[in-house]
């Protein structure tokens, strides 16, 4: 008896090392269960396998609600020994502008992959798209070159008036980046035919494209807590990335299935433009003000 009321609280509340053999297990359950799928639908150890698979989910749910707490206070001590973890995880700021490089490293694939789409299918569309992800991508690597800049200016004394001139220059590039963006959109509902593609790069396109949003809604929320004028354009250079991502997207899914609809890509792409130039906009009077203060 003892036995089985041991194994029921081993059960109850696991170490961290079964919890990750567990869940290694169950991902290896699903797995062989989407393989019998397609190779012995209907076999006897098939039929085991997705029996197997459903209560190793079941169990992995329970430790993922049950655990959570537990992984996360082990997987911050381990964070917390180091320095660029320790950093990473307490410092918003510094976090912002690593994955700000991350961002920029992905935007440059995704960047590849436009191009490459643009040459593939004849499509000025996503040529018109590569151009801008580009200039994103330029813009992000000009804020963080400036803003390391800066910080070595504040190390030697030098007043602080030059973040709120990167914050200016940021929200300019922005406005005017969205006449280009206006262009494009123009010569699309013009000629959809330029916007012909495949279904995997629309399949691929829709999956980043929502995770690019969540992200920077995410980081749009949390960067209201910081003042530092580099973290808040990377917060609105990524909202920009995102809302044009699902204006392509828009685009993409819509030539994907052959149709034409240039009146909704008229209202989505001026709703899209006139959201980010106004954001622009404000960025450029926040900055003149903090500047007109500072004299």
């Amino acid at each position: 008896m003892r036995g089985v009321k041991n194994f029921f609280v081993f059960i109850k509340d696991p170490p961290v090392w079964f919890i990750a053999a567990w869940l290694v297990l169950t991902l290896a359950a699903i797995g062989g269960s989407i393989a019998a799928v397609v190779l012995a639908e209907g076999a006897a150890w098939a039929a085991a396998l997705y029996a197997a698979a459903a209560v190793t989910l079941a169990y992995s749910v329970y430790l993922t609600v049950k655990c959570a707490p537990k992984i996360k206070q082990s997987a911050i001590k381990t964070l917390e020994k180091r320095k660029f973890s320790a950093a990473l995880l307490h410092d918003f700021g510094f976090r912002t502008l690593t994955f700000a490089v991350v961002a920029s490293i992905i935007n440059a694939a995704y960047v590849a992959v436009n191009g490459a789409s643009a040459i593939i299918y004849g499509s000025v569309w996503y040529a018109s798209m590569t151009a801008y992800y580009l200039a994103l991508a330029l813009l992000r690597g000009g804020v963080l070159y400036a803003d390391r800049r800066v910080k070595r200016q504040l190390a030697d004394g030098e007043p602080e008036r030059a973040k709120h001139k990167i914050y200016l220059g940021c929200g300019i590039a922005l406005l005017v980046l969205e006449f280009a963006l206006i262009a494009a959109v123009t010569q699309l509902v013009m000629d959809e035919e330029h916007a012909r593609t495949g279904l995997i790069f629309a399949i691929s396109l829709a999956a980043y494209s929502f995770y690019k949003l969540i992200i920077a809604i995410v980081n749009m929320v949390r960067a209201k807590r910081y003042s530092d004028p580099a973290v808040q354009c990377f917060r609105n250079i990524n909202l920009v990335d995102a809302l044009v991502s699902l204006l392509s997207l828009e685009v993409t899914m819509i030539a994907t299935q052959g149709g034409s609809m240039p009146v909704m890509t008229a209202v989505s792409g001026a709703a899209v433009s006139a959201f980010n130039m106004i954001l622009g906009v404000i960025m450029i009077v926040q900055a003149a003000r903090a500047l007109k203060r500072e004299k």
